[in-house]
C-alpha cells in the first residue's frame, strides 16, 4: 500500500468507471435489441401473413394429385385461396440458377435464386403487384416461360422496368434443402 492509502480508492475510481461503461454498454445492446424487434413486428413483409396456414407436404402423391386436393380443400369453408409454393418465401429461395438477361454482357454471370410457385400464389399471399401481372393459367406460356422479379432482382438486372425483358435460365441447379407445402 503506497503512502496515505491512496492505492485502495484508485481501484475503487476504476472498479466504478469499468461498472459506468458496462452499464452504458448494456442500455445501448438494449436499446438496440429493442428496435429490432419492433423492426420485425412492423416492418412490411410484401405479403399478406395473417389468416395463412401452411401445410408442409411432402408426400409424392399429394404432390402429384395437387389439383385434386386444392380443389377439395377450396370446398371447405373459410378457405378462400390455396397455393403451392417450394419453399417459405422469408427463407432462400430453393433453387438457383445461372441466368442470362436482355442488357447483360454475353459473359457475365449472374445468379438467380427462385420459389416455384402455382398461379394462385400472388393472390394467396396477397403481393402488391407494382408493374406487370400475376401468373395466369389463361396464358400457357406461365406455366415455364414466365416470371415474377421482385425489385431488388431488376435493379441488380439494371433494367428500369422488367416487363417484356427477355431472362433465360441456363440450367437447374439445387442450392438447399427445401419444404414444399400448401399455403391456404
Amino acid at each position: 500500500m503506497a503512502a496515505g492509502g491512496k492505492t485502495p480508492f484508485k481501484m475503487r475510481s476504476i472498479l466504478v468507471v469499468v461498472q459506468f461503461m458496462i452499464s452504458i454498454i448494456l442500455i445501448i445492446v438494449t436499446a438496440g435489441i429493442h428496435q429490432q424487434l419492433q423492426f420485425i413486428q412492423t416492418e412490411r413483409l410484401g405479403f399478406n401473413k395473417e389468416y395463412l396456414v401452411v401445410i408442409p407436404v411432402r408426400d409424392e402423391n399429394i404432390q402429384l394429385n395437387f389439383k385434386a386436393i386444392k380443389n377439395s380443400l377450396l370446398s371447405l369453408p373459410g378457405v378462400s385461396n390455396i397455393t403451392a409454393i417450394s419453399n417459405f418465401p422469408w427463407e432462400q429461395g430453393y433453387y438457383g440458377f445461372p441466368a442470362s438477361a436482355e442488357g447483360m454482357p454475353d459473359d457475365a454471370n449472374w445468379n438467380i435464386s427462385t420459389l416455384l410457385v402455382d398461379h394462385d400464389f400472388v393472390k394467396t399471399f396477397g403481393i402488391e403487384i407494382v408493374d406487370g401481372r400475376a401468373f395466369s393459367e389463361e396464358f400457357t406460356t406461365d406455366g415455364g416461360e414466365a416470371f415474377i422479379l421482385n425489385e431488388a432482382a431488376v435493379k441488380d438486372l439494371g433494367w428500369e422496368y422488367a416487363i417484356n425483358k427477355n431472362l433465360r435460365l441456363t440450367k437447374l441447379r439445387p442450392v438447399s434443402q427445401g419444404r414444399a407445402g400448401l399455403w391456404v
